[in-house]
């Protein structure tokens, strides 16, 4: 089998066979100009993740939010949460949106009661922001200790 379309070796001895192909060095020079002219194609958005939470403690019927993060150009979120520690009975978790990072509505809720991972998708988002909001539960002395990502695209 050949190593290549232009010729009937069986094997390629590298840099230098290569550029024998080329008849002179303003040939080479020639199709690295034309190279370095085109253009790469790119997407209109660049999908982003973004650690909102690392190591995360949560106590006895603590509530908090993480920081808005824009997501402008996507239309789609997903959610991953990494449950390390529980000693609560559960942990709820809200997927907020909003358009000014002020006022906050609810998309998507779920609620882990074991350690481990859990993730979620929400798609068809008209806004500028989401944050997640967490919701410790009342079991005296409990705690829960997380980290989460939100990673945004357009769908």
């Amino acid at each position: 089998m050949a190593c290549c379309d232009t010729c009937e070796k069986q094997a390629c001895g590298g840099a230098a066979e290569t550029a024998s192909l080329l008849a002179t060095d303003e040939d080479a020079v020639g199709l690295l100009a034309i190279a370095a002219d085109l253009e790469a194609p790119t997407p209109a958005f660049v999908p982003g993740t973004v650690r909102v939470a690392a190591d995360l403690g949560l106590g006895e019927n603590e509530v908090t939010a993480s920081k808005a993060v824009s997501i402008e150009g996507s239309n789609a979120v997903r959610v991953d949460i990494l449950v390390a520690n529980l000693t609560l009975s559960s942990i709820s978790f809200r997927v907020q949106v909003s358009n000014d990072a002020v006022c906050w509505l609810d998309a998507a809720q779920f609620r882990k009661t074991t350690i481990g991972y859990a993730t979620t998708k929400v798609r068809g988002i008209g806004f500028r922001f989401v944050r997640l909001f967490y919701e410790a539960s009342d079991t005296a002395g409990g705690e829960g200790v997380l980290a989460a990502s939100l990673h945004h695209w357009r769908n």
